[in-house]
């Protein structure tokens, strides 16, 4: 892990135009009313909980009980650890509420009795001994019985807690707690450190309900599209983990109690009607490979793109600035050769005519000469053969043979 505050502000910096949780969830008493109604209707969507024993773990200020007081008549129990909420508990109208200071991961829960419904949102990460607690809850459920829960996970983007002053993703897995403090004393805050969760990954926390005997009827998985450009930035601490849990930030669960008291396999289970929990763990098996498929490739274009690169930067390396120079002017030369050939071919086409002409010149003026040349008499010209070289060698030939 880094321990760079200096990089951590830089990114944190790069990210203040996209952060990571565009609009975190508002904590005001309006908000918080909304948010509450909004999960106890899912909730019952799924479980029909009006007028049930619903029991609540980790309820905060407690508007999603009021809200199932409220609207759907149940009977509800909330239970949380922090002493503090007491007092804001009390500013507000508890619908019938039994709001109570309890840790239902070390105390004894058979106190509470028993619930047709547990729910807890975003606590579970938070437990220690997760399996401890979720079995000590299987036991306060009759046959039946159902339970919700949603996870945030570790490896998940948001992992750290911090997304409303943190802006990138996995603060956590890339840097360490000490910079994370000195970050906050750089912004003028009191230092924090990434919020404590678990590691259990989905998986697991899927392969621990089968093993308690609990049955998922529902379930659905946030996950957030991959941040390929940050993950390369830190591959070198990023990829020991596997991309579906880089990208899976939550985690939502309803289960039931089977009337059967063995323990049952999670291939058993149902969601939706005639579609079993074996063949949706195939069909997301079968999309995480095939998102894994096209990052893979995604990342052996980009690394091919980068081969290319580098292997022209090698050839320009190659061929230093001087050679380059060369290269031009032995180019330039060649040109100029190439246009002296060209002249050189005329120059003797040229020529050749030339020649061709003076031959024609030679043979005219021969021509004109013997038109303008007297007529020769006979004597004159027995006289000219008898002073003609050959006329000599003749006569040396007869005086040879005579002797």
């Amino acid at each position: 892990m880094l321990d760079d505050v200096e990089l951590f502000l830089r990114v944190n910096e790069e990210y203040a135009a996209k952060p990571l949780i565009p609009s975190p969830t508002k904590y005001d008493p309006e908000s918080m009313l909304k948010l509450g109604l909004r999960r106890a209707t899912s909730m019952s969507h799924r479980n029909d909980l009006r007028g049930k024993r619903v029991l609540e773990i980790g309820c905060g200020l407690g508007e999603t009980a009021r809200a199932l007081a409220k609207d759907f008549d149940c009977q509800v129990v909330a239970l949380e650890i922090n002493p503090g909420m007491k007092a804001r508990w009390a500013e507000t109208d508890t619908c019938g509420v039994d709001f109570r200071v309890f840790d239902a991961a070390s105390e004894d829960t058979s106190v509470l009795g028993q619930f047709d419904f547990i729910y807890s949102n975003g606590t579970l990460e938070h437990v220690v001994h997760p399996f401890a607690m979720l079995a000590s809850l299987t036991k306060m459920i009759p046959p039946g019985g159902r339970i919700h829960l949603n996870m945030g996970l570790h490896r998940g983007s948001i992992g750290s807690h911090l997304y409303r002053d943190v802006l990138f993703p996995w603060p956590h897995l890339v840097f360490t707690e000490s910079t994370f403090e000195r970050f906050y004393e750089r912004m003028g805050k009191p230092p924090r450190r990434p919020v404590w969760i678990n590691h259990l990954t989905s998986a697991q926390y899927l392969e621990m309900f089968d093993v308690v005997g609990l049955h998922v009827t529902w379930a659905d998985f946030h996950d957030r599209p991959m941040d390929m450009p940050f993950y390369h930035r830190f591959e070198d601490i990023l990829n020991r983990y596997p991309i579906s849990d880089l990208q899976r930030d939550l985690v939502y669960i309803d289960l039931v109690k089977p009337h059967d008291a063995r323990l049952l396999n999670l291939t058993d289970v149902v969601r939706p009607p005639g579609s079993t929990l074996k063949q949706r763990r195939v069909e997301a098996l079968q999309k995480e490979v095939e998102r894994c498929e096209r990052i893979a490739n995604a990342r052996h274009r980009e690394l091919q793109s980068q081969a290319q690169q580098i292997e022209q930067l090698r050839r320009d390396a190659a061929r230093p600035p001087i050679a380059e120079k060369l290269h031009d002017v032995a180019a330039e030369l060649d040109r100029k050769i190439d246009r002296l050939q060209l002249i050189e071919e005329r120059i003797n086409k040229d020529l050749r005519g030339i020649r061709k002409l003076g031959r024609a010149v030679s043979w005219t003026g021969s021509a004109l000469k013997a038109l303008v040349q007297p007529p020769v008499s006979a004597a004159r010209a027995a006289m000219l053969a008898a002073d003609s070289p050959a006329a000599a060698s003749n006569d040396r030939r007869d005086e040879s043979g005579s002797g």
